[in-house]
């Protein structure tokens, strides 16, 4: 996006002998010369104000979303997490079903298996998550990538991101949610592979709204996981889903060639690699909740 450079300023006119030109006249051609710069910069300062509120939109940085869909505005907060454990289970798909489900990363809730329940995560003190805000116990997790070896790959750095605080309802304890392209309203801008420096990097959104019962409590897990949730639109939630929550993100870096024959545990045969990224969360806060 470029700004218009507004015309020149007009240039004072030689073709006459100055001696002929009246003292008034001359004050006036003065006061245009002077007058036009200050009308310049003003339509500068416009046009650099409306790129910079632009790029604001764009960024997500608490004044818009960053494709005109994400809810960025209201601020939020951060943490910085470390892998936790390796397993076969997750709780959401296949609870209380060990090692039933492809390799998954866990993070965040140390203790996080096939049979974790809200109760269990809040009676667990440890936390591979460190931020600003007290009370994290959620457990979060992923698909694990295999380098051509076919080794696991721990990420270099995992951030967690609760976008949107204003005019949300809190995030609830018990709330399960998988996010992957089949969630309602989700694109390909929620679930991102790109190159980062010599290595790559994963940037996945998760739904903010939620449906209601009939009593208008939020519904918190669904049979086939994701249709009691939804992505939202312009920071509209769809009627179907009216609870709107902060927006979860989260960005994990690898040091490994985004060029290399690497995979995700659940990339089937024959799959494009990365094609079935998703992630998962369970909500489990022993402080106030994010949105609150």
């Amino acid at each position: 996006m470029s700004a218009e450079t507004p015309g020149s300023s007009e240039t004072q006119r030689s073709s006459e002998p100055l001696t002929t030109a009246p003292a008034s006249p001359a004050r006036s051609g003065n006061a245009r010369r002077v007058a036009l710069p200050l009308a310049v910069i003003a339509a500068l300062l416009l046009s650099l104000l409306g790129m910079t509120t632009a790029v604001g939109a764009q960024t997500g940085d608490g004044n818009g979303d960053n494709d005109g869909r994400r809810n960025g505005r209201g601020g939020g907060f951060r943490f910085d997490c470390d892998v936790s454990h390796f397993n076969l289970d997750d709780p959401i798909v296949f609870p209380g079903e060990v090692g039933a489900a492809h390799d998954h990363m866990f993070w965040g809730n140390t203790t996080t298996d096939a049979f974790s329940t809200t109760e269990s995560l809040l009676a667990n003190e440890d936390s591979t998550c460190d931020g600003r805000r007290d009370g994290n116990q959620a457990a979060y997790w992923t698909p694990v990538l295999f380098d051509a070896d076919g080794n696991a790959v721990e990420p270099t750095d995992i951030d967690v991101r609760y976008r949107g605080r204003r005019n949300v309802n809190p995030i609830p304890n018990g709330l399960e949610m998988l996010t992957k392209p089949e969630v309602l309203g989700a694109d390909a801008n929620d679930f991102e592979i790109n190159e980062d420096g010599d290595g790559m990097e994963f940037e996945i959104n998760y739904p903010n709204c939620l449906a209601v019962d009939a009593s208008g409590n939020p519904v918190l897990s669904s049979d086939d996981n994701i249709s009691h949730t939804a992505f939202s639109d312009g920071g509209d939630c769809p009627d179907s889903h009216p609870h709107r929550i902060p927006r979860l993100q989260i960005e994990l870096e690898f040091d490994l060639d985004i060029d290399s024959d690497w995979r995700l545990a659940s990339d089937h045969d024959g799959m494009e690699q990365g094609m079935s990224l998703h992630a998962d969360y369970m909500a489990a806060w022993t402080d106030d909740p994010p949105g609150t």
